[in-house]
């Protein structure tokens, strides 16, 4: 049984890591592949970045599959609901999904039956993984498309922003023992 992390982490660090990652198969497709905030800039967040990374990693790749001579963008954005939210977009202008098939995406070895989807390979586990690690988190996971026009997934978690959260090294000291003091 897996359980979420909650540790610190750079929002920046965390998308240029998957920007530089996802980047030789992007120019491979002849795509731009970037990410940018949307809204306020904020520094980082408490929260599981590794599987946050997994899903973003798995979006984007996905979108690049999907999309040649094109653009992928990830927008990164904090909202204060009754608690804080990150929402990642991935958006790309690429072969897009027909309404009908956007619910079936998420399923386990589901594969939409285009040629161009055939070329691209994959078993069609991605987005299941991804629904259940967004889950895992506290999040959702969802899309919205218009065939050939492109797709924007997003994902949204919950996390404490580090100006908000009370990290160990902010917790009050305990006394220290004379003994402590020494060594």
């Amino acid at each position: 049984k897996m359980e979420a992390e909650a540790r610190p982490f750079s929002f920046a660090k965390l998308l240029d890591g998957v920007v530089a990652t996802a980047a030789p198969l992007a120019v491979a497709n002849g795509n731009s592949l970037s990410w940018r905030w949307v809204g306020a800039t904020k520094e980082g967040a408490v929260g599981d970045s590794r599987r946050l990374r997994q899903v973003l990693l798995n979006l984007v790749g996905n979108a690049i599959k999907f999309t040649r001579g094109g653009k992928v963008e990830i927008e990164v954005e904090c909202i204060k609901a009754p608690t804080p939210i990150a929402e990642f977009r991935v958006i790309d202008t690429g072969i897009g999904i027909a309404p009908e098939d956007l619910d079936r995406i998420f399923q386990d070895f589901v594969t939409l039956d285009t040629s161009y989807a055939r070329k691209a390979g994959g078993t069609g586990l991605g987005l299941g993984i991804a629904r259940r690690l967004a889950n895992l988190m506290g999040g959702a996971i969802g899309a919205q498309s218009t065939a050939s026009q492109g797709t924007t997934f997003w994902l949204r978690v919950p996390l404490v922003p580090l100006s908000e959260a009370l990290l160990p090294s902010d917790a009050p000291e305990r006394p220290r023992s004379p003994r402590e003091s020494l060594n």
